[in-house]
This record gives structure tokens, C-alpha cells and sequence, in this order.
């Protein structure tokens, strides 16, 4: 039997295989169609030799990608692969089909452990090592309040508190007396209470007092028209007194707006109307270990004051310890916890790898692929790298199967066909070969 067309009845078979093994994976997430190599294949079939067939090649075109209700399923849209740990063994692949196991670690479908840069304080380190990534601790660090924005608005109908008026009396009630005392609400004109949290998480209450002391007449001719208030403040409730809660002094000018002083002079860097450094002092109230008590920044800049009942609004950079509730996972890979308290910290970053010749990777189970001397060494980097040239990721998403089975339909048929042709070829010169043999017979 001629070795042309048994040869040429093997190409037809392997064709066969791989266009079979596109169409059963037509479904399956990242998976790659592969194509095979009929050039080779002619040639290998034209030098009349049983040398071996020629493998498929892998089309690493990128296939669509569709949303998915798992936040940890990631697609990548460019190039690039995952990699992947099983026990210090890597291999690669594009399904993106990840979840937490109950030890904390990113898994692929199949177990193994998705591999990136930890973070250390919340950031990720350059130079960082590429390892398995797993988050184990399930409750935030607390984060120290430094700074508390006040957005007041002060009510220009209140009246002035005079320090030297007389306390009130049954004969004359509405009196007041001006040195502060947050004990006595005739001493100031408004309060706000706000949240504030120390070393440990512990949350405390800041109160800030603001007292109007002195209105600048502009109506006589001479006076600017600034309004003077007074800002006091105390944490936890503790006595206050003029003495030692004195934060400083709010000055607007007849438009409501704030001033540098009671002259009404604008502002001239660096100082800044309304910005209190150091304002107030928070201490963790433990005895061991020993602890620096945290000094807190009052910003009072959007401070306005016009004829309306006072209001005010609190934002502060403090946060208690607060239990993880979910994930997110960015375009560069960071992955960040979010926690109960509303708060989130970065916790790592997924890792890509690109190789110098893709096609050169081996296949491995479970949809994944190990290195090769053709492949060469896997180049890992973050999601992003402009010098990788490794793509972006996209968060609760996967990237489908890009084999087209309306070609690979077309092609089972050429194939079953090119296969029938030489089945054909080989079973009439079977049939010659009998009709010879019978000759001699």
C-alpha cells in the first residue's frame, strides 16, 4: 500500500480531531480554536516519508466578552494568560472562571490558585513577588480620624454673646454671659456633634461650639461689615472652657463669605481662613501598650454665614475596624476589600504572563497550557503593562470561546470529504492489489 495515501488518509483523520475538539469546546470559557497547519501537511505528504504530522496552531484571537454575576470572574481583553499555582507547579490559561475558597484563595474551576502581588499597607509594592494570591483576614484596620470638614453655616440674626454682660437673671432672662463654658448653652450661639475614631477604632464624640462675638458696623461709614465668631471644641463630652478649647476664629465679610480678619483683608498664602491645624486631640484612652494620641485638623473653609437657622454638615477621614463584606476587581487588576464600615483597602493585584511565542505553549488539562523551550519563559507583569503589552482586565465578566462554528462546520465538511477521498484512493488500490495477486495465482 502506497505510502502517499495512507499519509495523506492520517492528515485528513488529525484534521478531523482538531476541527472535533473546536466544535466540543465551542462553550467552553477562554478556550482557543486551533487551525491545522495544511501547509506543513502538503509538504510532509509531497516528500513520500511517514514523518510525523504536523500539530494544530492555536488562534489566540480574542474572543467576546460576556458579563458574569461572579465579581471575581475576570476576562482579559488583549493579550496576556493567567497563571496559575498547583503546589509550585505553573501553568496558564485564559479562563477567567475565578471564586474564594474558604481558606481565602483565588481559584481557578479547577483549584488552582491564581497567582499576583500582595499588598503591604494597602499598597502594592514595586518589585514586588509574583505569588499565590490569598486574603485571609476577614475584619479592616482601623483608621485614625487627622481631619474633620465642617460645611457651617452660621446664622447672621443671632445675637452677639457680650463677655462682659450679666448672667441672666429672673428680672432680665435673655442676658448672656460670653466667657465659654460648654456646660452653659448662653455662652455660645450654635453646636455641631460629630463621629470621630482613634488608633484603635474606638469612636468618639467632637463637639464644636461657635460663638458670635462682634459685628464690624458698616452702616456708621467706618466699619468693614465683619462678623467675628468664636469656635470652641471638646471631645467626649469632657467640660470646656475658653481657656483651653479655643480652636480660633471665624471673620466674614458683609457678603457672607470668609475673611482673613475682622478688617476684612483677603486672604494672602499661606494662610487660610477657616483651616485649623491640630485643632483637637484624640486619645486612645488605653494604658498598654503606649499610644500616641492623634491630633485632628478642623476645616472650616466652606464656612458661610447668612440670615438662615444654622446648619452644618461632617465628613471625616476616620474609619473604625469594620468586617469584609465584598471584592472588587479594577482594569490593572487591583483588588480591593470593601467593609461594613464603607470603607475599602487594596489587598493585592492579579499578575499576567506573555510569552515570546504563544503558539509554542504546551496544552495541559482543564482548558490551560505549560511553558515550553519554544514558548520560552513566562514575562509576568500587572494588567496594563505597556512594556508587556499585556492587556486590561474586565471585573464580573468572562471571555467566551472564539471558535466560529459556522466555519468549523464548513471545515468538518472539506475535512469528511478530503478523509472519504482518500479512504477511496486506498481501497481501490487495495482492490488492484487483489486483481494482481489473482493474475498470478
Amino acid at each position: 500500500m502506497s505510502s502517499i495515501n495512507t499519509t495523506g488518509m492520517n492528515l485528513a483523520q488529525e484534521r478531523l480531531n482538531v476541527i472535533s475538539n473546536n466544535i466540543a469546546n465551542a462553550n467552553t470559557v477562554g478556550f482557543k480554536s486551533s487551525t491545522f497547519n495544511q501547509t506543513l501537511a502538503s509538504a510532509a505528504s509531497s516528500m513520500h516519508s511517514n514523518i510525523s504530522v504536523p500539530g494544530a496552531t492555536q488562534s489566540f484571537a480574542q474572543g467576546t466578552i460576556t458579563d458574569s454575576t461572579n465579581p471575581f470572574s475576570l476576562a482579559i481583553n488583549g493579550s496576556g494568560v493567567f497563571q496559575l499555582d498547583n503546589n509550585g507547579i505553573k501553568t496558564y490559561t485564559r479562563d477567567g472562571q475565578f471564586s474564594l475558597n474558604k481558606e481565602g484563595s483565588v481559584v481557578s474551576a479547577t483549584g488552582e490558585v491564581l497567582t499576583g502581588y500582595k499588598a503591604v499597607d494597602g499598597k502594592i509594592p514595586v518589585g514586588g513577588a509574583v505569588e499565590p494570591l490569598s486574603f485571609t483576614a476577614t475584619a479592616s484596620k482601623p483608621v485614625v480620624t487627622t481631619a474633620v470638614k465642617l460645611g457651617v453655616i452660621l446664622n447672621s440674626q443671632r445675637s452677639i454673646v457680650d463677655p462682659a454682660a450679666p448672667a441672666p437673671t429672673p428680672a432680665d432672662p435673655s442676658a448672656t454671659v460670653g466667657t465659654f463654658d460648654s456646660t452653659n448653652p448662653a455662652t455660645y450661639t450654635d453646636k455641631n456633634t460629630s463621629t470621630v475614631y482613634d488608633s484603635l477604632g474606638k469612636a468618639h464624640t467632637l463637639e464644636t461650639f461657635y460663638t458670635k462675638t462682634a459685628v464690624d458696623d458698616a452702616a456708621t461709614g467706618t466699619g468693614s461689615g465683619t462678623t467675628t465668631w468664636e469656635v470652641y471644641a471638646t471631645v467626649d463630652g469632657a467640660p470646656g472652657l475658653a481657656a483651653t478649647n479655643k480652636v480660633g476664629d471665624l471673620f466674614f465679610d458683609a457678603s457672607g463669605a470668609l475673611a482673613a480678619d475682622a478688617t476684612g483683608t483677603p486672604t494672602v498664602p499661606p494662610a487660610t481662613p477657616g483651616l485649623f491645624s491640630g485643632a483637637v486631640t484624640i486619645d486612645p484612652n488605653i494604658i498598654a501598650p503606649a499610644t500616641t494620641a492623634a491630633t485632628v485638623s478642623l476645616d472650616l473653609t466652606k464656612a458661610l454665614q447668612y440670615a438662615t437657622p444654622f446648619g452644618a454638615t461632617t465628613s471625616q477621614d476616620g474609619f473604625p475596624s469594620g468586617q469584609m463584606t465584598s471584592y472588587s476587581v479594577g482594569t490593572d487588576g487591583v483588588i480591593s476589600a470593601h467593609y461594613s464600615t464603607g470603607n475599602f483597602a487594596v489587598v493585592g493585584q492579579v499578575a499576567l504572563a506573555s510569552f515570546t511565542n504563544l503558539n509554542g505553549l504546551a496544552p495541559a488539562p482543564n482548558n490551560q497550557w505549560v511553558a515550553t523551550a519554544e514558548s520560552g519563559p513566562a514575562a509576568v507583569g500587572s494588567a496594563g503593562s505597556t512594556a508587556l503589552g499585556l492587556g486590561l482586565l474586565n471585573a464580573s465578566a468572562v471571555e467566551d470561546s472564539n471558535v466560529n462554528l459556522v466555519s468549523e462546520m464548513v471545515n468538518m465538511i472539506s475535512a469528511q470529504r478530503a478523509f472519504q477521498a482518500q479512504s477511496s484512493v486506498i481501497k481501490t488500490e487495495d482492490q488492484n492489489l487483489q486483481t494482481i495477486v489473482g493474475l498470478k495465482q
